[in-house]
Order: structure tokens, then C-alpha cells, then sequence
């Protein structure tokens, strides 16, 4: 409740003075009035965004709002009330304590709370007393385990809870066996920083993502001493570099894993060649940097001329002007690589990675989509069998191959290859600040099309394929590839494309089981319109007349013209179908869609994206018939708001909601869905707003 009585008196002092013609003292007293008014309904505002903060786990931002709440009415117990219960959660039994003893010492004398916070400080105090140290009461085994699973952030507080956690932790090797250095909290870095002199050795992952020479000085240091088996280093400027080289020596028969992001101005750089001739058990090397190819390559002639084939199992490079003439003599010394990740690399090089890594068996050519290379090694590093297993091309952002650079290296591993994302331009052969693409073997249009018309993808599980007018040849080569296959399960088509073959091709493909079409065409045909709609009504018929026939889980649909209200009711009677991400779909109608939702009993999670027939009257469809829906993301949508949402989820007959995440809802906002927070007990909710306009 607002405390009204302080505004009465000034309201009372200001009749007062005007009735005396005191006007400055009026100004005064309403001045204060103002201000009491303002700090009163903030308070309040504060004082229950806190509490429903808490119940949604949001506990630090909650704390921040109480201690707000203090420094407005520091002599209202409300604040510190709020504060203390806050800490009690969380179980920072000394911070109850204080906060208790900050109100006892600011509150009025006569305060009738003062009893209420004297017993609640009492209880703190017990509580406390009581408290279990863990880490003398657990067997230090066990103890090395929980501290080795705390995050960073948490190890640095630990360090000055006692010297007990102190000490364990300074000679518990597992809690340092990755660490960590950023911008992101800087205070923790200094911390650890401090203690690097104690944790270095048994540190075997390193990253530094910080230009703090402060903290670069300390790290080199140890850097030198060769502690750290796997590395990430970030921000590498010219005055790092000899430093860098010296400890590279110190740790050439044990460094392993190395990850460098070297800006363009360093010179000199840390050539790779000299990389992998100092460092001779290195497994993993990445490579970062905006200077052309050939200025951070090194001397191959004389670097490489007396060495033997590393034992280097994956190889990153990102830069620019990547070469055959350089990159083919690094790839000759590296006859063991598994995986191979090449951004800035000439089209032509394709045509020598087959011959020169026998054993590579995942590869990504000027692909901008990052990959987790660990895990991909990992992967793959035990995979004795001969042939690549994965192949991911020039992705959809403007670098695309031509057909007859990329479809010899597929030829060759058509037996092996399970994932194939590409990317094909027979129109335009490489940017004009490139050299066209060296064609090795003289055919023409018609000669590559005849060469690999018959190729067959017979083992490819999952297709990723990026289509462009004018590449109609291609895709027929691919299509055809994979048309009947009973192992393929996944597949994804973009671009602007016919759909009546894809279609065709989908309706072969009985293992099916994830589908993606994003369709960038602004009118669609008669005839793609029906050819879509029949492949899903065979499915559909498919899958009533038997159960195994039809394996589709999961749909996204984006952009799709040739998607009208008759396509998605076939859709409808999919009934395998279980996560629908539908997508700037713009040919349906609220009809449409209204039918359609009602058909979706079975269907778990469902994924709306820049639908402007989406309005709060179908969130209610929504929720009076998708009784099994557990997963809803919402974004873009501009036509529903908060109470819309809301509706959806008090349904009585939909209690199987358990996470709704909203992105850039205009209408939908964090604090409104914070008011209903104390309402929802089950449903996890991640509300991000739109994003601001810089202009």
C-alpha cells in the first residue's frame, strides 16, 4: 500500500501557505509533495516487480529492485524486508544478518516492524550458526568433483569464502583444467589472474579473449614456462609475437590443441609453417585472420623440405586468397587430417583435397556457418573406414560453386558421403576479384551434365541444398541423386526453385522424417501448387493405411508461395507430424489457418515466425485444440499481445505447456509478462523485445 499520510501533510502545508500568500513556501511544500508522490508509486512499482521477479528464479535482478527500493525510503522496513528475504533464498545467511542490522540502525525508534525485523535477524543468526562446511566434511574426492563442475565466475568467489576453500581449491587440479580470460567480467579475470601462479600447471585448456596487457603479461609469462596444453588466443598484436614463439617452443612436444586469432596489423605473424615444424604433436590447429593467405603460410620450401607428414588430425583457416599453389604443399605434410575447414579458399582446390587427404572424412569449404570443430573431431578421429562422411560447401551468403569444381570430389565419395550441404552457381564462376576457376578437365555445359547424370547418393542421410534460378541441370543432378533413397531422413531446400521435381523427388523418399523448404519465388504455379499438395496427401494416406509407411516429424515451412489453404490442410492430415515451424507464409488465410490448428491434437512443439494472419482470436484456436503442445516460440508476430497469450495459456484444457519463448512481439513485453509471472507455476518463459531502431 502507498503511504498517503506524508502526502496529506504537504498537501494540508500548501493550503496553508497560499492561504497566507506565502507562495515560496508553497512551491516548497508541493516540491516535496512531487516528490513523495513519485518515490511512493515507485517504491511500490519496485516492490512488486521484486516479488514477482522471485518467482520466476530472477533473484539477482530482484535484489537489485529491492536495494532500489532501500535507497528511495531508506526508513521504510519494506525494503529491507524485501532484501532479506531475497538473501534467504539464496541462503547468504550473512547477508540477512546485515541487511537486518542496515534496518534496525535506519528505521524510526518507534517503527512497530523493529520487533518483526529483530526476530527474523535472530532466525538469520541460528541458521548461520548452524551452516555446514562442506568441503571439511566431504571426502576431498568428492569435493574435487563439485568444485571442478562450478563455473569460473563461481571458483573466483569461492576463493575468499575461507582459507579452507582456498586451499582446496588451489590444489585441485580438475578445477583448472579449462580456464577462461574475457571482458565479460572483468573482475573475476584479475582474481584468477592473481592465482595464476598456482593454477598454470595444472591448466590444459586456455583461452584469452582480452587486448588487457595487464593480463596478456601474466599469461605470457607462463605461457613461456609451458603450462598450457590447449590454447585460444584472441587479440594477438606484434608485441605478443616473439613471447608467443618463445613459449611454443617450451611446449612443442606437448601442446596439442591450438586456436589463434591474429589481427591484420600484427606483423610479423606466426606463420603456420613454423606452427606445425615447432610444435610436432599438435592435433588441432585453428587459424583466424583478415591478412591474405599467403602472408601467414610461411616459407613451404624451406620450412617443410626435411619434415616428415604431421600427425595434424584438423586443420581451420579462415583468411583470404587461399591458393592451390600454397595450400596443396601444407596439405601434402598433413596426410592424417580428418578434418579440414577452408574459408577463403579458390574454388579450384576442391579438386585436390580428394587426392591429398586420404583419410579426411569431414570437410567445409568457404562456409560461413561455424561449426563446433572439437566436437566434430571428436567425431570423426576414430573413424578408421576410408572416404569423407560429410561435405558442407559455399553456403547461401554470395560464394557458390560451379558444378564442375564440386561435383567430381561428391563423385568420388558418393559411397560414403552421409551429409551433403551445398551450394551451386552454374552462372557465375567466382567473384570479379578472383581468378576463374582452373578447369582441369576440358568439358563443356553438356559434358559435366552427361558426365554425372547418373550419380547416385545411395547412403546420404541428410541433404542440405541451396537453390538458384538458372541451376536447373544441377539440380536435377542432385535431385536424381537422391530420388528412392531409403536412408536419407533429413532434408532441407532454399533458394528459388520449381517445386514440382523437388516434389516429385520428396514423394520417393520413404525414410523421410525431417523437412525443410524455404522458397524465395514471389508467384508460384497451378502445378507446384498441386504437386506439393499431393505429396502430402500421399503421405497422409500413407500413413492412415499404415502406420510404419510415413516417418515425417518435423516441418518447416518458409516463404512458401505454392502454400495455400488446400496445401496446409493436407499437411493437417499428416498425423506424424509432431514440430511445425511455420514461416512468412503469405497465401493463408485466417480460415485457413484456423482449420488447419484445429487438426494439430498430437503435434508438441510449434514455431510461428512473421505471420501476420496470427492474431490473439488463433492463439485461441491454438489452445482449444493443440491439447499435446509443450514447446510454442512466437516471433515477429505483430497482431498479438500479452493478454492474447495469457488467454492461451489458462486454458483449462491446455495444461501440457512448458516453455513459450517471444522474440521482437511489438506488443508483447518482458514487464507484461513479468505481471503474470506469479500466475504461471509449469510454463518457462523467455521473452526477448523487439530490437531498438539505430536511426
Amino acid at each position: 500500500m502507498i503511504n498517503i499520510e506524508p502526502v496529506k501533510t504537504a498537501f494540508l502545508n500548501i493550503t496553508n501557505a497560499i492561504d497566507k500568500h506565502e507562495y515560496i513556501r508553497a512551491v516548497e511544500f508541493a516540491s516535496i509533495a512531487i516528490n513523495e508522490i513519485r518515490n511512493s508509486l515507485l517504491f511500490t512499482a519496485l516492490e512488486h516487480r521484486a516479488f514477482a521477479l522471485s518467482q520466476i528464479g530472477k533473484l539477482d535482478v530482484a535484489i537489485n529492485d529491492a536495494q532500489e527500493m532501500i535507497k528511495l525510503i531508506p526508513t521504510s522496513p519494506k525494503g529491507y524486508d524485501r532484501l532479506g528475504n531475497l538473501y534467504s533464498i539464496q541462503g547468504k545467511q550473512q547477508n540477512v544478518i546485515d541487511t537486518y542490522e542496515r534496518a534496525l540502525e535506519n528505521i524510526l525508534p518507534n517503527d512497530q516492524a523493529r520487533i518483526q525485523l529483530q526476530q527474523q535477524q535472530n532466525i538469520a543468526r541460528k541458521k548461520y550458526k548452524k551452516r555446514i562446511d562442506f568441503m571439511t566434511k566431504l571426502p576431498p574426492e568428492l569435493a574435487d568433483d563439485i568444485l571442478s563442475e562450478l563455473p569460473q565466475e563461481s571458483k573466483a568467489i569461492c576463493l575468499h569464502v575461507s582459507s579452507n576453500w582456498r586451499k582446496c581449491l588451489l590444489n585441485c587440479p580438475k578445477a583448472w583444467s579449462s580456464l577462461k580470460m574475457d571482458d565479460d567480467n572483468l573482475e573475476d579475470t584479475v582474481e584468477i589472474t592473481n592465482i595464476l601462479s598456482y593454477i598454470a600447471p595444472h591448466v590444459k585448456s586456455l583461452t584469452i579473449d582480452t587486448p588487457k596487457e595487464a593480463v596478456w603479461s601474466q599469461y605470457l609469462l607462463h605461457l613461456t614456462n609451458g603450462c598450457f596444453k590447449n590454447q585460444v588466443l584472441k587479440h594477438i598484436t606484434p608485441d605478443k609475437i616473439m613471447s608467443m614463439t618463445n613459449a611454443f617452443w617450451r611446449m612443442q612436444f606437448t601442446l596439442t590443441h591450438i586456436k589463434l586469432y591474429v589481427l591484420e596489423e600484427s606483423q610479423p605473424v606466426l606463420p603456420i609453417m613454423d606452427l606445425l615444424s615447432i610444435c610436432t604433436n599438435l592435433i588441432t590447429l585453428e587459424y583466424f585472420t583478415t591478412s591474405p593467405f599467403s602472408d601467414i603460410i610461411g616459407d613451404s620450401i624451406m620450412t617443410l623440405s626435411g619434415m616428415h607428414s604431421h600427425p595434424l588430425r584438423c586443420l581451420n583457416i579462415e583468411s583470404f586468397d587461399i591458393t592451390k599453389e600454397l595450400i596443396v604443399p601444407l596439405l601434402e605434410r598433413c596426410q592424417e587430417l580428418r578434418v579440414l575447414c577452408l574459408d577463403g579458399c579458390a574454388n579450384d582446390v576442391l579438386a585436390y583435397i580428394g587426392n591429398k587427404c586420404p583419410d579426411l572424412k569431414w570437410l567445409s569449404f568457404n562456409h560461413e556457418h561455424e561449426f563446433d570443430i572439437k566436437e566434430v573431431l571428436c567425431r570423426n578421429n576414430n573413424d578408421e573406414k576410408l572416404g569423407l562422411r560429410e561435405m558442407h560447401a559455399a553456403d547461401a551468403y554470395g560464394r557458390y560453386l560451379h558444378p564442375i569444381d564440386a561435383l567430381p570430389i561428391i563423385e568420388k565419395y558418393k559411397q560414403t558421403l552421409k551429409i551433403l550441404d551445398i551450394s551451386f552457381d552454374p552462372n557465375n564462376d567466382e567473384d570479379d576479384d578472383e581468378q576463374p576457376p582452373v578447369i582441369t578437365v576440358a568439358m563443356n555445359q553438356t559434358n559435366w551434365v552427361q558426365r554425372h547424370k547418373y550419380l547416385k547418393l545411395e547412403n546420404l542421410q541428410q541433404l542440405i541444398f541451396y537453390v538458384i534460378e538458372g541451376d536447373e541441370d544441377v539440380s536435377s543432378i542432385i535431385l536424381n541423386s537422391v530420388k528412392g533413397s531409403t536412408s536419407l531422413t533429413k532434408v532441407t531446400i532454399i533458394g528459388s526453385y520449381d517445386m514440382v521435381p523437388i516434389a516429385n523427388t520428396l514423394s520417393s523418399l520413404s525414410s523421410l522424417e525431417t523437412l525443410r523448404l524455404g522458397n524465395q519465388q514471389n508467384h508460384s504455379s497451378i502445378e507446384e501448387e498441386d504437386s506439393i499438395y499431393q505429396l502430402f496427401n500421399k503421405l497422409s494416406i500413407g500413413g492412415r493405411e499404415n502406420a510404419n509407411s510415413t516417418r515425417l516429424k518435423k516441418i518447416q515451412l518458409d516463404g512458401c508461395n505454392c502454400v495455400t489453404d488446400h496445401v496446409l490442410s493436407a499437411i493437417g492430415n499428416v498425423s506424424t507430424i509432431l514440430d511445425i515451424s511455420l514461416y512468412s507464409l503469405q497465401e493463408i488465410t485466417p480460415t485457413g489457418i484456423k482449420n488447419y490448428f484445429q487438426k494439430l491434437d498430437k503435434v508438441t512443439k510449434l514455431d510461428l515466425h512473421d505471420m501476420d494472419i496470427i492474431t490473439n482470436g488463433i492463439l485461441t484456436v491454438i489452445g482449444n485444440n493443440m491439447t499435446s503442445l509443450q514447446n510454442l516460440i512466437l516471433s515477429e508476430l505483430k497482431h498479438v499481445t500479452g493478454d492474447g497469450i495469457m488467454n492461451l495459456i489458462y486454458k483449462p484444457t491446455h495444461n501440457t505447456l512448458k516453455y513459450l519463448e517471444i522474440t521482437s512481439c511489438p506488443f508483447v513485453t518482458e514487464v507484461v509478462m513479468i505481471e503474470y509471472a506469479g500466475k504461471i507455476n509449469d510454463v518457462r518463459i523467455h521473452v526477448t523485445p523487439p530490437a531498438q531502431d539505430v536511426f
